[in-house]
């Protein structure tokens, strides 16, 4: 199977009709953000419920898309999708950045530039993302904050290098389920351009919902497969 269509589908907004642009990790972001950041809660803190959604849906290999009302008027999407795998091993593919660019379509290279703590204990990663589209090079920089614990990471924009889009925050959670299951959880909130039609803009946040959550069950199910394999292995050469 082939990589899956990118995630960052903020680099499909802002490519149509740009030219080649690139990111200046030495100057600062001209904001430091817009748009407000997610906490590292249960999706049900966003509103967010099952309502109309089988379990037969979430576990089909095509996530379900949820379409969650801001006061703003603007509608976040939020992608769900059942993964048959740990949440260790789920966020095990989120947190490879390294290896984006054999993941993800359109992403070139994901360099992770610094790691720390907060006072917290979350994990801190910021990464740098060089993504090619038509047309069209991007570079940004994002800011990870992963919860080990509660299974979940929120992202936005590093504001203190500048960025080839406006801003960004993200969102991913993993909810542990019975029977080695884990539920998984993906939004993002970017600013798009005013120039793109109304109509446009909806298509988009669900083509990103959809095609994040989407690589992340394939990678994850690919090394469930790869530690099968080992444990076979070690089952039938013991050392």
């Amino acid at each position: 199977m082939g990589r899956s269509s990118s995630a960052t589908l903020c680099a499909v907004v802002v490519a149509v009709g740009c030219t080649v642009v690139a990111g200046k990790p030495i100057e600062p972001h001209p904001h430091t953000g817009i748009l407000k950041q997610y906490d590292r809660r249960h999706p049900s803190k966003y509103g967010v419920t099952l309502k109309g959604i089988t379990e037969a849906q979430l576990r089909s290999g095509t996530p379900a898309l949820k379409l969650i009302p801001q006061a703003n008027g603007f509608k976040r999407t939020i992608g769900i999708q059942d993964i048959e795998a740990p949440p260790d091993v789920v966020f095990g593919r989120i947190c490879d950045w390294p290896n984006y660019h054999r993941m993800i379509k359109d992403v070139k290279r994901c360099e992770v530039y610094r790691r720390g703590w907060t006072l917290s204990g979350c994990r801190v990663a910021c990464a740098k993302y060089e993504i090619a589209v038509p047309m069209t090079k991007l570079d940004f920089y994002v800011e990870h904050v992963y919860d080990p614990l509660n299974h979940a990471m929120s992202f936005s924009l590093d504001y203190t290098r500048k960025s080839d889009v406006a801003d960004q925050v993200g969102y991913w959670y993993c909810e542990k389920l019975a029977g080695g299951w884990t539920r998984l959880y993906y939004s993002t909130d970017f600013q798009i351009p005013r120039w793109v039609p109304p109509f446009a803009k909806g298509f988009i946040l669900k083509l990103a919902a959809k095609s994040s959550v989407t690589w992340v069950a394939v990678e994850t199910a690919r090394e469930m497969e790869k530690r099968r394999g080992a444990s076979l292995f070690r089952r039938w050469f013991p050392q």
